[in-house]
């Protein structure tokens, strides 16, 4: 009970038990006449009882059984109080219009029958004489729950129960409550889907996230305590618990104020942003996943950003294939409500069917964030909770988020809160992307190895094998060779990016790559094939004719400025997007051998230029998990300039973590360092790009791009048992 003046003497009445038809009972049916239901009071009146006991004699006096009555006939009296709140007013106020010596009255009033799966909810509350403003502590006692928790092994196979006591005040400054009072129905149900979706190890997180939802439930809630047993814990004791008490002052980022902008976007200034939770584990998860995107954009969605892929285990139902899973920030005119009709017309359309609750699924589309809006709407064929309520404890949702760093301003911590922040990203790998058949189309895994990409020119002039691939046989036959070498990429080139190299048009650049490309695709299903190119018409006719990936070294910025060639047709980043196939893009300026000075050091130069190559290709709809970053060692850097790249490579992409290539093998700083024939002739540089290529694995490169496969495959074994594989 409330605290009361020191050595007050109370008249007390404890659990009188009466009926009322007050608010809906445990099986609500709209438009019934509300029913009466059992109600539980305690009554407690501060008051002198000196004089009683002197001259032991009631009369005249303040007694129990007149509190009684009173308390009787106020719970009695049909259609006055709708609500636990009214009618603990009532009887104080009754007890003062009756009473002139009473001065304060405690209440305690009890729902038995009002949830289904709670023993009781209900009020406590001190009302004044004086009018000041009253007291009121709301409760839910013993909500009975059964989920997966614990740390043991054998608490992970079964649902236990687990008994919820909860606490509450409102926010001083909320508005006035609807004449049928507190919605009890509606927290509990929050919490409810909350705890049975859970599969916490520790009472202490379930109690903390059940205390961060109620906050964040759109109740007013001010302060929470939270009580969380585990009854099947202790054989020798009733049960096990923990208990806490959290208000908005624990949870300092979650601003009740003025709301900054939800999201790491820059929304537009008309419609709405929202954070999608993006999952799919049947067939070609990747491929649903885009071509739901794709759907959503028809409908005038737009994508404004996305998270890289993650594979995770399913989390509920484990006995089924592993996700796929992401997230992205869309734009829409369309309500939150509509948002999510269209959401679930888009899995139908994609393939979805019903299946059990948490089962597989071809797709799957959650609306996590919709601009800065707590709400919950829990009828309806759409449920609809914002934030969604079982984000907390869900790694494959919270990683995504952490990628672009999307919060909600009540929830701001939750992109912070994955357990695995080195967590390895997927990008899919198509090794056709128009004419892909495959149930399962390959991907990769970035961060478990270093890939090796074997560079085939088919040029004339290139710096180190110029002329030697520009045959069909001769190059067909170095694929072979380097395949069978452990190359798990091959990037084929038609243009020169050496200093001074001749320019070539944009026809002449198809004709030398489309044919090896086609060829090979013809030779070998599931090749993983690059096309090295700058410009958007050649890499549209190579993603045509096989090849997986674009290897862009002006990373969408098409012709080079003083080129005789005129730009015309889609850029590399318009490809990336209509195929939704992986893109690189490496940091480079205009003249390959100029431009080499960076003023606050080649890093953070290097940093921010490609980092506004990618703002670029984001918005023009390439997603993130197709992004692979190049430093691009040998262009418009100095010797030393390639060095600190090699040394800093790992800083590259921190904090994005974009996958890295490198591609230092056999470039002319690596001659200027070693001297002698290595200095003018490439093909002399293998062992100085070993020692190269060794540092970028330890550094954290993702691809390796070399010459010559079968000793760089040996070099990246070597480092990556060192500084890889676990």
């Amino acid at each position: 009970m409330f605290s009361t003046t020191s050595k007050s003497d109370l008249i007390i009445i404890d659990g009188l038990s009466v009926h009322a038809a007050l608010g809906s009972s445990h099986w609500p049916r709209p438009g019934v006449e509300q029913k009466l239901q059992p109600l539980l009071l305690s009554v407690t009146v501060p008051h002198n009882l000196s004089q009683a006991g002197v001259v032991d004699n009631l009369e005249e006096s303040v007694s129990y059984g007149s509190i009684c009555k009173v308390a009787e006939a106020c719970a009695h009296e049909k259609g006055k109080f709708s609500s636990v709140e009214s009618l603990a007013a009532g009887i104080a106020n009754s007890c003062f219009t009756k009473f002139p010596s009473i001065h304060e009255v405690q209440s305690v009033i009890e729902k038995q029958r009002a949830l289904l799966h709670a023993q009781g909810a209900g009020v406590q509350t001190l009302h004044r004489r004086t009018g000041e403003k009253e007291e009121v502590v709301y409760f839910v006692r013993d909500l009975e729950l059964s989920t997966i928790i614990g740390l043991h092994p054998w608490e992970r196979v079964e649902k236990q129960l687990v008994r919820i006591n909860l606490r509450w005040t409102l926010a001083s400054d909320d508005p006035t409550l609807p004449s049928t009072g507190f919605d009890f129905r509606g927290l509990v149900a929050r919490v409810s889907d909350l705890v049975i979706d859970s599969s916490y190890q520790t009472v202490e997180s379930l109690a903390g996230s059940i205390a961060q939802s109620a906050l964040e439930s759109g109740h007013g809630i001010e302060s929470v305590t939270v009580r969380v047993g585990k009854p099947s814990a202790l054989m020798m004791a009733k049960t096990a618990a923990v208990q806490i008490t959290r208000s908005w002052k624990d949870f300092p980022e979650l601003s009740r104020g003025s709301l900054p902008r939800a999201l790491a976007v820059t929304p537009p200034n008309e419609g709405h942003v929202a954070i999608l939770a993006l999952g799919s584990n049947m067939g070609d998860r990747f491929g649903h996943i885009e071509k739901a995107l794709k759907m959503l954009e028809a409908e005038g969605v737009k994508v404004l950003d996305t998270s890289f892929l993650y594979e995770t285990k399913a989390m509920y139902h484990e006995d089924q294939a592993a996700f796929a899973n992401g997230a992205c920030a869309i734009h829409t005119y369309l309500a939150s409500t509509e948002l999510l009709a269209l959401l679930k017309r888009v899995e139908e359309q994609v393939g979805r069917t019903p299946t059990f609750r948490n089962g597989p699924r071809v797709v799957d589309l959650d609306i996590i964030f919709y601009d800065d809006l707590s709400m919950d709407v829990p009828d309806g064929n759409l449920p609809l909770q914002i934030p969604h309520v079982r984000l907390r404890e869900r790694e494959f949702v919270l990683r995504p988020l952490a990628d672009s760093q999307n919060t909600h301003p009540n929830s701001p911590s939750l992109s912070a809160r994955a357990t695995h922040p080195d967590a390895p990203s997927h990008a899919p790998l198509p090794p056709n992307p128009p004419f892909s058949h495959s149930a399962a189309p390959p991907h990769c895994t970035w961060g478990s190895q270093t890939l090796l990409m074997a560079t085939l020119n088919t040029t004339p002039d290139s710096f180190s094998d110029g002329g030697d691939h520009d045959q069909l046989s001769t190059a067909l036959l170095y694929v072979q060779h380097s395949l069978a070498s452990g190359a798990q990429i091959i990037d084929i080139g038609g243009y020169s990016t050496r200093p001074r190299a001749e320019v070539v048009t944009v026809e002449e650049e198809i004709n030398r790559v489309v044919p090896f490309i086609r060829a090979l695709r013809e030779h070998d299903e599931s090749v993983v094939i690059s096309v090295d190119t700058f410009r958007g018409r050649v890499a549209r006719e190579a993603i045509l004719a096989g090849a997986s990936w674009i290897n862009d070294v002006r990373a969408g910025r098409g012709e080079y400025l003083n080129s005789p060639v005129q730009q015309d047709g889609p850029t590399t980043f318009d490809v990336s997007y209509e195929f939704g196939c992986p893109i690189i893009l490496m940091h480079s300026r205009e003249a390959a051998h100029e431009d080499k000075s960076y003023p606050e050091g080649v890093l953070q130069g290097v940093q921010q230029e490609l980092g506004a190559r990618i703002q670029e290709a984001l918005k023009a709809g390439v997603r993130r998990w197709n992004i692979i970053v190049d430093p691009g060692y040998g262009f418009s850097k100095s010797v030393d300039g390639n060095v600190e790249l090699v040394r800093n490579l790992k800083h590259l992409s921190t904090p994005d973590n974009f996958p890295i290539l490198a591609g230092t093998s056999r470039k002319s700083y690596l001659g200027s360092i070693v001297g002698g024939k290595a200095e003018k002739d490439a093909k002399e540089r293998d062992w100085a790009t070993a020692a190269a290529v060794g540092a970028c694995v330890q550094a954290g490169a993702d691809i390796v791009r070399v010459h010559n496969v079968a000793a760089m495959k040996d070099v990246i074994t070597v480092a990556d048992k060192i500084w890889r594989r676990k």
